[in-house]
């Protein structure tokens, strides 16, 4: 866990030494440049994702947030955006057995009258996350309207998981604690890449707006891992809608 935010940071910490090493010179060699120069920009973003899970399992849509910084480098009608935020992830889900589920299904439970009973399964997770976007800026809306695509790599540092039922929380009824299922988390992988495709808005006061979906490329899960319903072909998919400011 250390390395990898050491190696974030390392990250963030060249982009932006970059990006000033760029803005510098654009202003010292702004009188012999043309309008077809690299401009560059950065800035912050904050939205709001709907995820869920591609599996077999009854799953609906949590809808999390996610904050960040990005930059940005434009040539003409294209751009290169790296971005670096923390976004939480999820899904919920309507469980019909209770007994397909390890630490649940094996030690009577409160709050279900039998192991029968549907309840509901809630995971989070919190990632930081790099996606690199491509776009390309069309001629509508005075090239303010583009289309973006590219990978995201994401890399999950704290879980999130808790059941419930109609009649409140399932509780182990020998330590009366509620059931976090901590065997569903040591099962998912810690790292993954998706891949990011969408449409965006950019407007020449240096706000903008993109809607976003992102694909699990790897897995959700451990390879030969199974609960429940969730298995190693289980993906994330992700919408989103983010809200960018550029300085």
């Amino acid at each position: 866990m250390k390395k990898t935010l050491l190696a974030i940071a390392l990250v963030t910490s060249t982009i932006m030494s970059f990006a000033q090493e760029s803005t510098t010179e654009e202003w010292t060699t702004s009188t012999t440049k043309s309008k077809s120069s690299v401009e560059f920009s950065y800035g912050v973003k904050i939205g709001l994702n709907f995820c869920t899970y591609d599996s077999d399992c009854d799953d609906v849509q949590a809808r999390m947030g996610q904050d960040g910084i990005l930059c940005r480098w434009r040539y003409k009608n294209w751009a290169l955006q790296p971005e670096l935020h923390y976004a939480r992830m999820g899904v919920r889900s309507l469980v019909k057995n209770v007994n397909k589920y390890p630490g649940i299904g094996d030690a009577p439970v409160t709050g279900g009258t039998n192991y029968s009973d549907r309840f509901m399964l809630q995971i989070l997770t919190d990632n930081i996350q790099m996606p690199i976007m491509f776009k390309y800026y069309t001629p509508l809306f005075e090239h303010g309207l583009n289309i973006q695509a590219g990978p995201m790599f994401s890399q999950r540092f704290d879980y999130h998981v808790s059941t419930s039922s109609q009649k409140g929380q399932l509780r182990d009824t020998a330590t009366g604690q509620v059931l976090e299922m901590r065997n569903f988390a040591r099962g998912q992988n810690q790292f993954t890449v998706l891949a990011n495709f969408g449409i965006g808005y950019d407007s020449e006061s240096g706000i903008g707006v993109d809607l976003r979906c992102s694909m699990g490329i790897t897995p959700v899960f451990d390879k030969n891992y199974k609960y429940g319903c969730y298995n190693e072909n289980s993906h994330d998919r992700v919408w989103s809608i983010q809200f960018t400011y550029v300085f």
